[in-house]
């Protein structure tokens, strides 16, 4: 499997996985709520600490041009985590 692939089969296990542990909290009543976030596109080292441990071939280098580009940075990507940890609005089973 690509890491690409791979990467995007784990972004689905995570909703999943928040949209369960919601369901199971509300069925057994539990003061918990579940949520998924994610960061978008953030210029982090994340590209180049991955699987491929710095290999960076032209496929590579020309993705990390465009993410330090256009991504924002990493502050400002965990500001959707930190809101939904921290919102009492923030509902479970959202995203």
């Amino acid at each position: 499997m690509d890491p690409g692939s791979a990467y995007s089969q784990s972004k689905l296990a995570n909703l999943l996985f928040a949209f369960e542990l919601d369901r199971h909290a509300r069925a057994r009543g539990l003061d918990l709520v579940s949520v998924a976030v994610h960061p978008g596109v953030s210029a982090t080292n994340l590209q180049i600490a991955g699987p491929r441990l710095g290999h960076q071939g032209l496929l590579m280098r020309c993705r990390l041009f465009f993410v330090r580009r256009i991504g924002q940075s990493a502050a400002c990507g965990a500001l959707p985590t930190l809101y939904a940890a921290t919102a009492p609005e923030v509902v479970g089973g959202g995203s």
